[in-house]
């Protein structure tokens, strides 16, 4: 019976908050944790989203917040579903409020970037100003969202600690109070760095509107058209002239960050709806974080404004 449990910090991931339960409750060992949390031994935490809980486990866990909102503000959905296809959105945001899905995710969240192994990642400015706050630091998911590589809040490069990201077991090695040292040195991300991991958290960090039809791909599209990256009808793209442009904006941004021509174009035909690759993009156009987090499409594509002028052209030859 789970007697005690601590409040969840802002934008602490849930893991995070079972973390800092385990270790305040006192067990001996972490399967006697999994069962009062999971109801079996054998289930590891899902450190970016959610487990299936037990009944009281649940209780607990939602007894100030509903289960929606845990997902939203305190696991990393916001990046992995904000940008998929409107109706598969819905459907793993359900699945994932769902008690009946057990701790099955259905997205794919990659443990590692680049073959590299993903840690989970601190801001030593953010630990100082939590250690002063409420007397303990904490895992954000701020520092977790891949491809991010600054604080967007101070601006100081993230910084690696030794706990990996991927299912494992609870243990008090992986308590961001216990790894995250008080002595280290924050060291300034170059600005277009800091910019770009401020836009990013601004658009994570957004209300997601679940009800919205409006397809990532036709919105981008609908920003580049009257410009010199689109015809004269506006239905095809010259990408090429994009990506050039897209490539001095961010000359300065290590070139590992950025995605070669044939990613580049996935972002506009809603396949493999990459966030970083987005808001890249989104940025790179001018488009503003609220904009992209409220898609809204124009009345008339530019297309369709083309056809309109040439019926009512040819119109009025007729007459």
């Amino acid at each position: 019976m789970i007697a005690y449990f601590p409040d969840i910090y802002p934008d602490e991931l849930i893991y995070s908050q079972l973390l800092r339960y385990y270790i305040n409750s006192g067990y001996n060992a972490y399967v006697h944790a999994a069962e009062e949390l999971f109801g079996s031994h054998f289930i590891l935490p899902n450190v970016e989203f959610l487990n299936f809980f037990t009944p009281n486990a649940l209780q607990m866990i939602t007894r100030k917040m509903p289960i929606e909102d845990i997902i939203l503000n305190h696991t990393m959905f916001p990046y992995y579903g904000r940008f998929l296809l409107p109706e598969r959105k819905r459907k793993v945001f359900c699945s994932l409020c769902s008690k009946e899905r057990g701790h099955f995710t259905p997205l794919q969240t990659p443990h590692q970037m680049d073959g590299v192994v993903r840690y989970l990642r601190y801001c030593p400015m953010c630990a100082a100003r939590d250690r002063e706050r409420y007397g303990e630091t904490f895992w954000h998911r701020a520092h977790q969202i891949p491809n991010i590589s600054s604080c967007p809040f101070h601006g100081c490069y993230l910084l690696n600690s030794s706990a990996p990201i991927t299912k494992s077991r609870f243990s008090i090695e992986n308590a961001a109070e216990v790894i995250i040292p008080f002595s280290d040195t924050p060291k300034m991300a170059l600005d277009i760095e800091q910019q770009l991991s401020a836009y990013m958290w601004e658009v994570f960090q957004s209300d997601m509107n679940m009800n919205s039809n409006v397809i990532i791909g036709r919105f981008l599209h609908s920003r580049i058209e009257n410009t010199k990256y689109c015809s004269a009808r506006g239905a095809q793209r010259n990408i090429t002239a994009l990506y050039n442009d897209f490539i001095v904006f961010y000359d300065r941004l290590p070139d590992a960050h950025l995605p070669n021509f044939n990613l580049f174009q996935i972002v506009f035909r809603n396949y493999k709806a990459s966030f970083y690759r987005i808001c890249l993009l989104s940025m790179f156009l001018g488009i503003s974080p609220h904009d992209l987090s409220n898609m809204v499409l124009p009345q008339m594509s530019q297309a369709e404004l083309f056809d309109k002028k040439v019926r009512d052209l040819r119109s009025q030859r007729v007459t």
